[in-house]
C-alpha cells in the first residue's frame, strides 16, 4: 500500500514540475493608456496575427470592458522560427523552434577529433565505423536540438566565422 502511494506521489510531483518546466512565456507590464496594439507592437508581436493568441493566454486578467490594465503584467506569445540548418543534410535542414530556453547561450559545439587519425575502429551491422564520425554525428545531433531552443542558430564553421570576424571589426 505504502508503495503505490509512493508511486503516485512521485506521480504527481513530476506532472506538476513538467508543467512549470513547460510555461516557457516573456512577460510584459501594460504602460498607462496603452491598448492591444500598442502593447503588441512595443513587444514586437503583430496584432494581425497574434491578438487572439495573446487574449487566449491571459484571459481573467483584463477589465470589465476588455481592455489592458496598466501595471498589469501580461504573458506574450512566444514566436518561434525555423532555422535552415545545410551542414543536416536534406532531411534534417529546416529545424523548427519549440522554445527559448537557450535565448541568449553561445554554445561551441566540436566533434573533438581532427587530423589524419580516426581514433578507434569498429563494426556495426557489418559497416565499418569510426571514432570521428561518431564523434561527429553526435555533435550534429546535439546541435539540432539545441538550435530548436534559440531564436538565432548558426550551424556551419563558415557563418560562424564570418558573424565573428564582423563583430571584432
Amino acid at each position: 500500500m505504502i508503495r503505490y502511494i509512493l508511486i503516485l506521489f512521485t506521480v504527481f510531483l513530476l506532472s506538476i514540475a513538467s508543467s512549470f518546466a513547460q510555461e516557457n512565456y516573456e512577460w510584459s507590464t501594460a504602460k498607462n493608456g496603452e491598448g492591444f496594439n500598442s502593447f503588441l507592437l512595443r513587444n514586437h508581436i503583430s496584432p494581425i496575427n497574434d491578438l487572439e493568441k495573446f487574449k487566449d493566454l491571459n484571459q481573467g486578467r483584463f477589465t470589465k470592458n476588455g481592455d489592458l490594465i496598466a501595471g498589469e503584467k501580461y504573458k506574450l506569445p512566444l514566436l518561434y522560427s525555423t532555422h535552415l540548418a545545410s551542414l543536416l543534410g536534406e532531411d534534417h535542414e529546416n529545424i523548427k523552434q519549440v522554445d527559448n530556453s537557450l535565448s541568449g547561450a553561445v554554445l561551441y559545439l566540436v566533434a573533438g577529433h581532427g587530423g589524419p587519425d580516426p581514433g578507434a575502429v569498429g563494426s556495426i551491422s557489418g559497416h565499418k565505423i569510426t571514432e570521428d564520425e561518431y564523434a561527429y554525428d553526435i555533435v550534429l545531433r546535439m546541435g539540432e536540438e539545441f538550435c530548436r531552443m534559440v531564436p538565432k542558430c548558426i550551424s556551419s564553421f563558415k557563418t560562424l566565422m564570418m558573424v565573428l570576424e564582423m563583430q571584432l571589426t
